[in-house]
C-alpha cells in the first residue's frame, strides 16, 4: 500500500467513536463510518530533511517557504540510524482510525493517510533535547518506521526503502479546538449536555499521558491490519490436516475428531478393499496364485 495525500481536512462527524462502536453491535461490517481511536491536535512531526524533501506525501505538511527549524539526532533510531538534520513541522493534526493513520497540517490544509501496514516499527522514544518550551522530561515521542514499498516484490532487504518520523503530541486537551472546528453549534457541544459522545470520550483521555494513549491507539488500530500471509503461509504444512495437529484432543473435543464408531472425522471415503484384514495364507496365494483350465487353483513357485 502507498501513502496518499489528503486534500480534505478530516472532520469528528466524520467518524464513529470507540465508545459508541463497542457498545452496539454495528448495523453494518462494510462501508461505515470509520472508527476513531484517538486525535490530537497542534501535534509537531519530527523528521530527516532529505526525507522530507524526497517524499511528496511528507512534503505537503512543511509551507513553501517556512523556515526549516532543526533539532538534535533522534536517540535510538532504527538500526542505529541517526539524522543530523531533522526538521520540526508543526501545526499537524494526527487522526488515529481503524483505516488509517493521518497526519494533516492545519497550516498547508494538506495531510498525508497511512496505512498500518506500512508502519514496519513503532515506540514511545525520548528525545534528546526538547524541541519546544516543555521540559526535557516530557519530551517523548511516538518513533515510527515506515516502508515505502512492498516487501513482498523486493529480492533483497536492502532494496527496502523507509522513512524515519516522530510524533510530538501536545501535553495539553485540545478537544474543545477539534469540537469547535468539527461540531455544528459548538457552543452546545462543548458547554452542554448536548455534548457528542466523540468528544466527551477524548476528555475522558486526559488523565492518559498524551504520548502513551497516541501509542496505544496506534497499537490497537495496527492489529486490525495484520500482515498478508506468505505463500508458504497459504500452502500450510501437510502435517496440520492430521486430526489434533492444531491443539491437543479431549474428552471434550473428541467428537470434533472421531465418529461413533471410532473413525476420525473428515477422513474422505476410503477405496475399495481398505480396511480389510487378510490371512497369512490368503496373502501367500494373492500374486503367485493361478487357475488352470479345470478351474482348479495351481501355484507357481520362483526358482533361482
Amino acid at each position: 500500500m502507498a501513502l496518499e495525500i489528503v486534500r480534505e481536512e478530516p472532520t469528528l462527524d466524520s467518524f464513529t467513536s470507540l465508545e459508541e462502536h463497542q457498545s452496539q453491535t454495528p448495523g453494518q461490517f462494510y462501508g461505515g463510518k470509520p472508527v476513531l481511536h484517538h486525535y490530537t491536535s497542534n501535534a509537531q512531526l519530527l523528521i530527516g530533511e532529505t526525507q522530507l524533501d524526497a517524499q511528496p506525501a511528507f512534503a505537503v505538511l512543511r509551507k513553501p517557504g517556512a523556515d526549516p527549524a532543526t533539532v538534535s539526532a533522534i536517540n535510538g533510531g532504527a538500526n542505529g540510524h541517526r539524522h543530523s538534520e531533522t526538521v520540526t513541522v508543526p501545526h499537524i493534526d494526527v487522526w488515529v482510525t481503524s483505516e488509517r493513520l493521518i497526519l494533516f497540517s492545519t497550516h498547508t490544509r494538506s495531510g498525508v493517510s497511512i496505512p498500518y501496514p506500512n508502519i514496519s516499527l513503532h515506540a514511545i522514544q525520548r528525545l534528546s533535547a526538547p524541541v519546544s518550551t516543555a521540559p526535557v522530561a516530557d519530551q517523548q515521542g511516538l518513533y515510527m518506521q515506515l516502508t515505502l514499498n512492498d516487501t513482498e516484490t523486493i529480492n533483497s532487504e536492502e532494496d527496502i526503502e523507509t522513512v524515519e518520523i516522530t510524533l510530538i503530541p501536545t501535553t495539553t486537551s485540545t478537544v474543545e479546538e477539534a469540537a469547535i472546528t468539527s461540531v455544528p453549534n459548538p457552543t452546545a457541544s462543548a458547554t452542554s449536555e448536548a455534548t457528542p459522545p466523540l468528544v466527551r470520550e477524548l476528555r475522558a483521555t486526559e488523565s492518559t499521558s498524551p504520548i502513551r494513549a497516541l501509542f496505544a491507539a496506534v497499537s490497537a488500530c495496527a492489529d486490525l491490519h495484520p500482515d498478508p500471509a506468505t505463500g508458504s503461509d497459504e500452502e500450510g504444512d501437510p502435517q496440520t490436516a492430521m486430526p489434533g495437529a492444531g491443539g491437543w484432543i479431549t474428552s471434550e473435543n473428541m467428537h470434533e475428531f472421531f465418529d461413533e464408531d471410532g473413525q476420525f472425522v473428515g477422513g474422505g471415503t476410503l477405496g475399495g478393499g481398505a480396511g480389510t484384514v487378510r490371512g497369512r495364507d490368503e496373502e501367500d496365494e494373492g500374486p503367485e496364485a493361478v487357475m488352470d483350465e479345470e478351474g482348479e487353483e495351481t501355484k507357481w513357485r520362483r526358482t533361482e
